[in-house]
């Protein structure tokens, strides 16, 4: 490790030397070199004021290169600028990038971007930016209906969460139980779990707490927190003769099992 970093500092000042005598074209050629075997500083290095303005590819690199050195500001940058050149790589990049950041604003632009490109993937990561930033609109009522019309078990799990709760359409426990039955057929713990609250919270005419109970042993038995709750809840309100029920917690959009 410790030869490694010499080599690669000695190389460092070499280049800085060299550099001004080099000609621009063989610099890139260099950087092309360092960035295919992941010397991301070297090839920075060589990169830095000799790319050509429209030069999508070499911009997307001196991107990645700036992301990987830790300059997230001008790695957004040259993405962005590859991206407006067309590279669908820099786009997926930054849709990427700030969704990771949890900046869902932009991330949601980027991700229209990159499917306007032709890039239909980009739609999953459109749906976690809207979900996260509250905007049930009809894009994205749109988008679960379509996954979900196509047996997606988690659009069909949030497509019944936005008729439970009355998110972008009109509230409706006929149609939230259809798609979370769909989807807990599918194996979906959580949409399990709330299968059986709608059974004992009577939010359907064919109420039946022993339906309701079975919904949450299948959802416990999965590794669902929230159906082992419910379970022993449900069980120790039964035997101590106690009604009601604790409150419902609202599902989200691919979270992790509870």
């Amino acid at each position: 490790m410790k030869n490694d970093t010499n080599l690669t500092t000695f190389v460092s000042r070499a280049l800085k030397r060299c550099k001004p005598y080099v000609p621009k074209w063989l610099c890139r050629r260099i950087g092309d070199r360092f960035f295919k075997r992941q010397h991301y500083d070297l090839a920075l290095l060589c990169y830095t004021d000799t790319i050509r303005f429209k030069d999508r590819l070499r911009c997307g690199r001196l991107g990645i290169c700036y992301g990987e050195t830790g300059n997230e500001e001008r790695m957004e940058h040259f993405l962005a600028r590859a991206a407006d050149l067309g590279s669908r790589d820099a786009m997926s990049l930054l849709a990427e990038h700030f969704y990771t950041v949890h900046n869902s604003e932009k991330a949601a632009y980027w991700a229209r971007r990159l499917r306007a490109a032709g890039m239909d993937e980009a739609k999953y990561l459109l749906i976690g930016s809207l979900q996260a930033l509250e905007c049930y609109d009809e894009e994205l009522i749109g988008l679960l209906q379509e996954l979900a019309e196509q047996g997606d078990r988690e659009a069909r799990f949030a497509l019944g969460s936005c008729y439970l709760e009355g998110k972008g359409v009109p509230r409706d426990y006929a149609k939230a139980m259809a798609w979370y039955l769909l989807a807990a057929r599918q194996g979906h713990p959580t949409a399990q779990n709330n299968v059986g609250y709608m059974y004992e919270e009577r939010l359907i005419s064919s109420s039946d707490p022993d339906t309701a109970a079975a919904w949450y042993l299948l959802a416990a038995s999965n590794g669902c927190r929230l159906g082992q709750e419910n379970l022993e809840a449900f069980y120790r309100k039964r035997s101590l003769g106690h009604s009601g029920f604790r409150g419902y917690r609202a599902p989200k959009w691919r979270s992790a099992n509870q």
